[in-house]
């Protein structure tokens, strides 16, 4: 019989730049169920609470967990068959698992712009050694500010709902984006998915300050990020947006709001 593998056998070392990083400040995780006044969903609870009981499962374990539990980056060579290995956290993962994977983490949008969920914004080495941000744009009302005293941060209290308005905060988010931008400092953008509200304002700054006419922004966002899916409401606002600043329209409502067969087209769960 083979000796068990001790404990010590599993610990990875900590790399020269981790080592040098101050201790992580204490987490403050909050997440608020009561913020957003949801509609009944199937199962008799609210939207909201759905999100709060996914959210308390990540606040129950270490915040790094929710991405380091898809992979050992010191697994050994017989545990890497049919896996790769993911560039940012150097976890082994299943080929066919990647793209999930990937999905997990903040996504690259530009060079210095990064969007993501909460499991993101909440992750301090995500935040400093992988992908080095200096600000953060909050803009779901359920998620606080989890490292106050470390990153540049606007927040802005928004539901994922079809009559919020975002239209008047989009000229002051992408003046934020810029600032981050201009110091040469990278930034997050998210909420609690990375899904629609976030996606929303990344979207609105493409087409503001990346001279990008809509469609342009929304295949250009899904093909860093597959999972998008702004709500019918957000979108109608960004073709609002588009029609205002370019003067064209190059996605139409009965797009947004028509049966089609799966497509990337806005607003489909593909």
């Amino acid at each position: 019989m083979e000796p068990r593998e001790t404990a010590l056998e599993n610990i990875r070392l900590k790399t020269d730049d981790e080592k040098a990083l101050p201790p992580p400040p204490k987490l403050d995780l909050k997440f608020d169920p009561t913020a957003v006044k949801a509609s009944i969903s199937s199962g008799g609870i609210t939207t909201t609470e759905e999100l709060a009981r996914k959210l308390k499962k990540t606040e129950e374990r270490d915040p790094d967990s929710a991405i380091e539990a898809y992979g050992d980056p010191g697994s050994k060579k017989e545990n890497r068959e049919g896996k790769v290995q993911c560039k940012r956290c150097e976890s082994w993962i299943y080929e066919d698992e990647m793209l999930s994977h990937m999905n997990s983490h903040s996504t690259q949008i530009l060079e210095w712009l990064y969007l993501g969920g909460f499991r993101n914004s909440s992750n301090h080495k995500e935040l400093t050694v992988r992908t080095n941000i200096g600000y953060i744009l909050n803009v779901s009302v359920e998620c606080q500010n989890s490292f106050p005293e470390q990153f540049v941060y606007k927040k802005y209290e928004l539901e994922d709902h079809p009559s919020q308005d975002l239209t008047s905060y989009f000229e002051e988010a992408c003046e934020f984006l810029e600032e981050a931008r201009k110091n040469a400092k990278n930034a997050l953008v998210h909420c609690i998915q990375g899904m629609s509200r976030s996606v929303s304002f990344v979207i609105a700054y493409l087409i503001m300050k990346q001279n990008m006419k809509l469609r342009e922004a929304y295949e250009y966002v899904y093909s860093k990020r597959s999972i998008i899916k702004p709500n019918p409401g957000f979108m109608t606002q960004l073709i609002q947006l588009e029609k205002k600043v370019h003067g064209v329209n190059t996605i139409t409502e009965e797009e947004i709001h028509s049966p089609l067969e799966k497509s990337t087209k806005p607003g489909s769960d593909v």
